[in-house]
């Protein structure tokens, strides 16, 4: 490439970079990458492939889940302290790993917030109220479980081909739902 097509390649570059209208970072590697050897658009060496969303919109979606998991983070540590009976130590300490996942789960995202050049802002986190009914307790773990996983299952289809989010959606999907299901396989113990 002589001198002259490096400068007009530079200039494409630096004219898409400044009518950028997202994270900077981002739109530097898009531009960069949609400008080939040939000067025409080629979005086949996009590692991320073709996006069918806007990256703003996944990380809207990022930080809606982020909030979840920390409301099942802390429901999860907030209800242990509650728990009476005979089975009590046994489910706390399951809650507790619970609880750890799920703050692993957060952190996770929140990387990936950071990785799409964006802040992970949580501002405040709710966890519903319940007496100190084993029954109810399980019943609100459950709604949010659900409330995190139908929050996952948009992120997978909003991923398009970046392939990573979807990986690490469907990762974080699997701890939810097997979460949800030892919630599901000890339901009846509220009831005896």
């Amino acid at each position: 490439m002589s001198r002259e097509e490096a400068m007009k390649k530079l200039s494409r570059i630096a004219s898409r970079v400044t009518s950028a209208s997202g994270p900077i970072a981002s739109e530097i590697g898009r531009a960069v990458l949609a400008n080939g050897e040939d000067g025409q658009d080629d979005t086949s060496m996009n590692p991320e492939g073709d996006l069918s969303v806007s990256d703003g919109e996944v990380i809207s979606v990022l930080q809606k889940w982020l909030t979840a998991k920390y409301a099942i983070d802390m429901a999860y540590r907030s209800y242990a302290d509650r728990l009476h009976g005979p089975w009590r130590d046994s489910l706390v300490d399951h809650w507790h790993d619970h609880a750890k996942e799920e703050r692993s789960a957060a952190y996770d995202i929140a990387m990936k917030i950071v990785g799409m050049g964006a802040d992970p802002n949580v501002t405040m986190v709710q966890v519903p109220a319940a007496t100190p009914s084993l029954e109810l307790m399980m019943t609100n773990l459950m709604k949010l479980e659900l409330e995190a996983i139908a929050t996952g299952r948009e992120i997978v289809r909003m991923a398009g081909g970046r392939q990573s989010l979807r990986v690490m959606a469907e990762n974080l999907l699997l701890v939810d739902t097997q979460h949800l299901d030892d919630l599901r396989r000890m339901f009846p113990m509220a009831g005896g």
